[in-house]
């Protein structure tokens, strides 16, 4: 009878250690699930910005594109029409002004 006993008591803290392994097993799980989700999130955070950035690169260019195409155009139609004298006064006389963000020509001196 005692054997049995001690039987029925290694079996109970068996049963109770499978018991707790079984909890931790499924709380373990549950935590990598969460951390996997979250790791698919960021994953796909990423992607969604390298296209944003991707397409964002791709508009510059495109603006790049324009604003060297119609410099170009205002190049060949001042040196068609306008003397050569002229556009250098003109360029001598061209200030930045940075707090309007344009080109400013300023008056010919009388001098």
């Amino acid at each position: 009878m005692k054997l049995t006993e001690q039987q029925r008591q290694e079996n109970l803290l068996l049963e109770e250690r499978c018991q707790s392994q079984e909890e931790q097993v499924v709380k373990l799980t549950t935590k990598l699930q969460k951390l996997w989700d979250k790791y698919q999130k960021a994953q796909q955070e990423m992607v969604d910005l390298q296209h944003f950035n991707q397409q964002e690169r791709e508009d510059m260019l495109s603006m790049i594109r324009d604003l060297r195409q119609t410099l170009k155009l205002k190049a060949l139609i001042m040196e068609s029409f306008v003397p050569m004298k002229e556009i250098q006064n003109t360029q001598e006389r061209a200030v930045w002004d940075a707090e309007e963000d344009e080109w400013r020509v300023l008056r010919p001196s009388l001098a």
